[in-house]
Parts: C-alpha cells; structure tokens; sequence
C-alpha cells in the first residue's frame, strides 16, 4: 500500500501465499477447546503433501487443502485425526454444516454452559461452607458435599474424562490429563475418608472447584470465539462479487473476484465495497 499524488495505490506483494489445491473436508469429533484445534491442525499439516490446514471448533469442521497436483487421499488425513486421539469423518459436501451446527449467522449454544450452570453454584455453597461457615467436620455437610461432588463429576467432568481417555488410549496426554488426575484424585480420596473416617477433613470442594474453574475457562473462550466468528462472517459478507478490472486499454471490464488475478488493476468509486 503507498499513499501518491492520485491517493492510495495498492501494489501486489512481492512474495505471494502458495497456491491451494484441492480441498477436503472432514467433520471431526471430540474437540472441547483451542488445544484440540492445535492437536488436529499439527496432525493434519503432518500429512505429507498438505499445504494448509484449517480447523473449524464451533463448527466441528477441518478444511484441508493439498499441493497443487498432489490427489487428495481422505483417508491419510482421517488416519492422522485418530492418531492424535479424536474421530474423524469425510464430510458429504464441501461447505455443508456439520449436523450439531446452526443456519448461517446464528450463535450455535455454548456447550460449556451446562457445566458453567451446574459447577459454579456448588463451587460456592462448598467453599462458603467449608471456609466461611466452618461447617467442614460436620456430617450433614460432608454428606451434601458428596451428593453435589457427585454431580459435579458426572455431569461436568465426563467431559474431562473423555478427552483425557481419548488421549490416554493413543498414548498422549493434554491438559484433560491434569483436570483429570486433579478432581478424580481429590474426590476418590474424600469419598475413601467419608466411608472410613468420622472426623476427616474432606476435599470435595477442591474436586469441584477444578472442575468449575477450568469449565469457565472454557465458557469465556467459546464465547469470544463465537464473537470473534461472528464478526468475522459479518465481515466476509460484505465483499462484493464483482470488480471493475481495467484492462490494457483502460476500459472497466466487470469481473467476478474469483477470476482476479495478482497484478490487476481495479477501479473503486466512491461509495462501493
């Protein structure tokens, strides 16, 4: 971009992006976060003869573009999913949403939401009894603990367990690995001292607080996401169609913007997109 006596004048770039060849989709099953998009985007890009990979989270999509010339071989890239520890699947057609998604320029719902509504009120009737109310060596606490620690761990932290299972059985680990070990360690060991020891310090509201604290975490992260996509989509639907190319002679030639080519020269009047 140079500013000259006849206003801004934008000039090609003297290394242009790699070409893109052909395009797969696969519709990918098991991400939660943005460290799944990372482990599905490394395990896509190390497929030989991939030139980019990009990899959708809210839409549950991964658009794989190979070397110009290379033929597109699906099922390396679905071979490479499931070795980085999630499932994968050739979507029927290009652009097609994914089953769980919404129309386009629709917020799909938060799936951290669930485990935001649920965690983070047992979180707080937890620690408030067992550090402000000092109700923690008291049996009828101890016994809601466990009910809420329980509920906590099925309906929040199945989710944990399942990326950290996923993971477990390629032999990887990722950070479901740590929530994991933290919460179920927590628990197992205050369930062991519930049924063993009368007058035992419980940890149930430790389980539940990592649980809680890393699922908004997550909530805050799909939600700027989501915001982020959104604006993104906004933004795309405003670039127009067509283009007045100039060619040799000068002359406006109307053209769609796929067939622009790098070193064009286009004529924008005031008021257009």
């Amino acid at each position: 971009v140079g500013m000259g006596p006849e206003g801004i004048s934008f000039r090609p770039r003297s290394t242009p992006p790699p070409p893109l060849g052909t395009l797969t989709e696969l519709r990918i099953e098991g991400m939660d976060c943005g460290n799944c998009v990372r482990s599905v985007t490394e395990a896509l890009q190390g497929v030989a003869g991939v030139s980019r990979a990009v990899v959708d989270l809210r839409g549950a999509m991964a658009r794989t573009y190979w070397m110009p010339g290379q033929a597109p071989e699906p099922a390396r890239l679905i071979e490479a999913v499931k070795r980085a520890g999630y499932q994968a699947c050739l979507a029927k057609s290009p652009g097609s949403p994914s089953p769980a998604g919404s129309p386009p320029g629709n917020t799909p719902p938060n799936p951290w939401t669930t485990a935001v509504w649920l965690g983070v009120p047992a979180t707080l009737l937890l620690l408030t009894g067992d550090w402000i109310g000092g109700w923690g060596m008291q049996r009828g606490f101890q016994t809601l603990s466990l009910v809420l620690a329980s509920a906590v761990q099925a309906g929040v932290g199945w989710r944990f367990y399942r990326g950290a299972w996923r993971q477990l059985r390629v032999g990887r680990s990722n950070m479901d690995t740590l929530v994991s070990l933290g919460s179920s360690s927590a628990y197992l060991w205050s369930l062991w001292l519930f049924f063993t020891q009368s007058h035992a310090h419980l940890f149930f509201a430790e389980s539940v607080s990592i649980l809680t604290l890393i699922s908004v975490g997550h909530a805050l992260e799909a939600r700027m996401s989501s915001k982020a996509g959104n604006a993104l989509r906004a933004l795309m639907e405003l670039a127009p169609t067509t283009a007045r190319r100039l060619d040799s002679a000068g002359h406006e030639v109307e053209t769609p913007v796929a067939q622009l080519r790098t070193g064009e020269r286009l004529r924008i009047k005031p008021g257009d997109q």
